[in-house]
């Protein structure tokens, strides 16, 4: 185990990095763009972005949102933080959009 931490350390994440920091300003653009209210996260690679003011909760949001929109989310009270759902951008770029896509089309129905 110690020569993979050795490894690990000496290994450019770099271009990793970058890649995750880029499908988090994408889909912080989009939750934006859809009028979710979502904080800006600094290096993270989650987005905890506010459930639409007309849901009961965040639990309830997220359960109709997987059953009826196709998209599997966190609900935010997991983290300690109700009213807000996780979304992860450590995906595909592809994945990413289409999940946002059927976001959109969920909350705006």
């Amino acid at each position: 185990i110690q020569s993979a931490c050795v490894a690990a350390l000496e290994t450019d994440i770099s271009a990793m990095a970058d890649h995750y920091a880029k499908l988090r300003e994408f889909a912080y653009a989009r939750l934006i763009q859809m009028g979710l209210a979502c904080p800006k996260p600094d290096g993270a690679f989650y987005l905890f972005p506010a459930v639409p003011e007309s849901e009961t909760s965040d639990e309830d949001f997220c359960t109709r949102l997987l059953r009826q929109g196709g998209v599997a989310t966190v609900p935010g009270s997991c983290f300690g933080a109700p009213g807000h759902f996780r979304i992860s951008c450590a995906c595909d770029e592809k994945l990413l959009e289409e999940g946002l896509r059927r976001l959109e089309n969920f909350i705006c129905k």
